[in-house]
């Protein structure tokens, strides 16, 4: 753990050893504990290992027996350990098995019908030299990153894409990918979870192996799992079964004796801070807690159902468990005269590829620095919790009714929705009319043009690399899942949001030397929640209903009421304003620059940085984050180009 790098190769002109030591000398910036490695005539392979767990001081990686031709190495935390120490028939509380060591014994017994027992956060690398039989694993949610390039009959893998461009030379730049990034005008950075900024450098997606033999490689999805439904007798059972896993899902993750976590106001971290708070303190153990604040001088000019400084809440939340019995130190961060644009330099040698959350890994990775510093080594988070255990299907729900004629459920959950929000029945009959009408139309066709009509991209690379075919099809599930129950919960294992969480953790751990693991991102967790029926998360005007209503008794009240909704990094503008016209001078010298003209609407981007030239817009966060990693982007590439790096 949890750096891994190698090539393998037939060709015999090929120096492994300068390949190897090209791949490892990329990791010298790293916070790696110990660095290991072999090689051999025509094989290459290492690991740079961190310490995030006790059992990791012994590891020892990569593992290589002769005697059967195998060569393995492995970036790897299990959550399952004692289930798989009782499968290989080895005592389960036995501390000098490393986790390397468990998912080698578990692949070289039972190879790919293995990789659904496994849990936990990795990637590895099996190669059998006498069948000349390949594997490149990622775990089921995409936690760690793990890259590979193909040169004739040679095959490069790293966790990070710089190593590769190091010993291989790649140099072409991935437009299409390029492309995507600055069309899509949100949050989301790719439309291919297996493409690169670097044409033919891939990523191995979530939930799947890659296999090479003889030349011949093959794709394999091991984790689909199907939607269905748990049919109990009573809400309670799921409400008992729910807790019981959720409660699961966060304890094996609690394996050192201090930890930290990144702690909102918000239900999803609070969530996990409870159920960790009271496992830790009942063992002894400590947690503490990071929150981000805004700037002391921000004042919001948001509306009162916007939270900006969320230190309140979380004060409340250590009160409410203190009164349980159970321990956490609060910690805060204002991260005082730093800003997301300054930071982005030193940011890119961290993330290799242009990023867009560029306002929240300003205080994530800070999080992670300031817990390495404490000599905590692994931090909990509960960014996924969106997806599974708050996620909500209010109006999914109702059409799913409207469709099945389960008019009187239906009655009583516009009642509810009404009773609950202050609505006249007036109203709720108006709002259901309307539903019904909607759960008739077709939802799968959008106006495309508006993903992108705001985005600064040029509109030919739109059609040079047929973005809009591309962004429709991968939209369609999602208007789907906008009405129909089974593709909504299909979401729950989604492989957008696996991809994003993966790209960032993984440099940042290799960063800061933390590793973040999130117990609502739990591969069973997700399993539980598509088997759930739709009104277990929405019903009688009850929504997010799985934390709202069954912890209700594990939350304190100020988390689980509606009303109010955090927000996290609301002083972004703010930030850059006080850097001034600096700022400003930097983005336009950046459109400026010839190669800016390749890429985007120079012209356009002129325009909207001269309307926020004094970014004194504090409700237009957004449209200065397309400006700053629009210009973010092109340095990247104008930057890469200047050293060779790019063609």
């Amino acid at each position: 753990m949890s750096a891994i790098w190698g090539v393998i190769t037939q060709d015999r002109m090929i120096n492994i050893e300068e390949k190897e030591e090209k791949l490892r000398s990329a990791y010298n910036h790293c916070v790696i504990d110990r660095v290991e490695f072999f090689s051999e005539e025509k094989i290459g392979i290492g690991c740079g290992i961190q310490y995030f767990t006790p059992e990791a001081c012994e590891e020892q990686l990569p593992i290589i027996d002769m005697e059967n031709g195998i060569y393995f190495t492995a970036d790897v935390v299990l959550d399952n350990r004692e289930e798989l120490l009782k499968r290989l028939g080895i005592s389960e509380d036995d501390g000098s098995i490393s986790d390397g060591k468990i998912i080698f014994e578990m692949f070289h017994r039972y190879k790919e019908a293995c990789l659904n027992e496994l849990l936990g956060a990795y990637s590895f690398v099996y190669y059998d030299k006498n069948k000349k039989e390949l594997f490149l694993v990622a775990d089921a949610t995409g936690t760690r990153s793990l890259h590979y390039h193909i040169q004739g009959d040679t095959i490069y893998f790293s966790t990070l894409i710089e190593p590769i461009v190091k010993a291989t030379g790649a140099k072409e730049v991935n437009d299409t990918w390029i492309t995507d990034f600055l069309a899509m005008d949100n949050m989301a950075m790719a439309l291919s979870y297996e493409e690169t900024p670097y044409a033919e450098i891939y990523r191995v997606p979530a939930s799947h192996y890659i296999k090479i033999t003889a030349g011949k490689m093959d794709k394999v999805c091991y984790w689909n799992p199907i939607v269905k439904n748990i049919k109990f007798k009573t809400d309670q059972e799921y409400e008992e079964k729910f807790k019981e896993l959720f409660r699961t899902c966060v304890k094996c993750l609690l394996r050192n004796d201090n930890m930290t976590m990144l702690l909102s106001g918000g239900m999803d971290s609070t969530s996990v801070a409870c159920f960790a708070a009271k496992e830790m303190t009942e063992t002894g153990k400590k947690l503490t807690s990071f929150t981000s604040v805004p700037e002391r001088d921000f004042t919001s000019k948001l509306s009162d159902y916007y939270v900006t400084d969320e230190s309140q809440a979380v004060l409340k939340t250590q009160e409410f468990l203190a009164k349980k019995g159970y321990k956490i130190d609060c910690k805060f961060m204002d991260l005082a005269d730093r800003n997301s644009w300054d930071d982005r330099i030193e940011e890119l040698k961290v993330m290799e590829i242009p990023y867009k959350s560029m306002q929240n890994l300003l205080w994530i990775k800070e999080g992670m620095k300031k817990s390495f510093d404490m000599g905590v080594r692994m931090m909990l988070t509960g960014g996924y919790g969106n997806v599974t255990i708050s996620n909500s299907f209010p109006d999914v729900y109702q059409y799913e009714l409207i469709r099945k004629f389960h008019w009187i459920t239906f009655i009583k959950e516009c009642i509810g929705n009404s009773k609950r929000y202050g609505v006249s029945k007036r109203k709720a009959v108006k709002i259901a009319s309307q539903l019904w009408r909607d759960s008739f139309k077709k939802k799968d066709i959008m106006e495309i043009e508006s993903v992108f009509e705001n985005s600064l991209v040029k509109r030919d690379l739109i059609k040079k690399y047929h973005f809009e075919e591309r962004f429709q099809a991968d939209y369609e599930k999602y208007a789907l899942a906008s009405y129909n129950v089974k593709k909504a919960k299909e979401l729950i294992k989604n492989e957008k949001v696996f991809y994003q969480i993966g790209e960032t953790q993984t440099r940042h751990s290799l960063a800061t030397g933390v590793i973040l693991r999130d117990p609502t991102m739990d591969k069973r967790l997700i399993e539980l929640c598509m088997s759930y029926p739709v009104a277990c998360y929405s019903s009688q005007g009850i929504t997010r209903r799985m934390v709202r209503k069954y912890l209700s008794n594990e939350l304190p009240v100020h988390v689980t009421k509606p009303g109010h909704y955090g927000l996290q990094s609301a002083d972004t503008v703010i930030r850059m304003q006080k850097a001034g016209k600096r700022v400003y001078e930097e983005m336009q010298s950046i459109f400026n620059h010839p190669v800016a003209s390749e890429y985007i609407d120079v012209e356009k981007a002129m325009e909207e940085l001269e309307k926020l030239k004094s970014f004194d817009a504090p409700d237009k966060n957004f449209e200065i984050l397309r400006l700053a990693y629009t210009a973010m982007t092109l340095d990247y590439i104008i930057k890469r180009k200047a050293d060779g790096r790019f063609l």
